[in-house]
């Protein structure tokens, strides 16, 4: 029986890629969850008053400053941020009515909070990593779950 299954997974070449690439798309998304963990964790992110230097960086973009680059936005910017002002613009990604509100409110959160939202952001690598291997080409009736699970946690 599993000699069927295995067969039937791999008869469409077209299937398995496109689950690849799924695969890849699921880590990619883990690793950028990982960076912003990182980029939260009191214990890995030793930079002094983060939300201070995330202030900053909101008031300069506002100047018309060009921050993209700078040395305060590689201390307390995820990567997935300055993927996005690489495509834009720095002020799209970092000025007023982007996400550096939020990232400011959680530099501003009591540490123990902070070090339990980053452990879980570093687990979603794990999380997507797994997730690509368990609704792999050998299951593909359950291909909306992952789906619905990245939408929902899209948000």
């Amino acid at each position: 029986m599993s000699g069927q299954v295995a067969t039937r997974a791999f008869l469409s070449p077209i299937r398995t890629l496109a689950w690849c690439l799924f695969g890849v798309l699921l880590f990619s998304y883990g690793l950028l969850a990982f960076d912003s963990g990182a980029k939260l964790s009191p214990l890995i992110n030793d930079t002094q008053r983060p939300d201070l230097v995330s202030t900053y960086i909101l008031d300069n973009i506002s100047g018309g400053e060009n921050m993209r680059g700078s040395e305060e936005v590689s201390q307390v910017i995820p990567e997935w941020l300055n993927l996005i002002a690489t495509l834009r613009t720095s002020e799209y990604a970092y000025g007023p009515d982007s996400l550096m509100e939020t990232e400011i409110y959680y530099y501003s959160m009591p540490e123990s909070r902070r070090k339990i939202l980053s452990t879980h952001m570093m687990l979603g690598v794990v999380f997507c990593f797994r997730l690509s291997f368990y609704f792999g080409p050998f299951s593909w009736d359950y291909l909306p779950m992952p789906v619905l699970w990245l939408a929902a946690h899209m948000r």
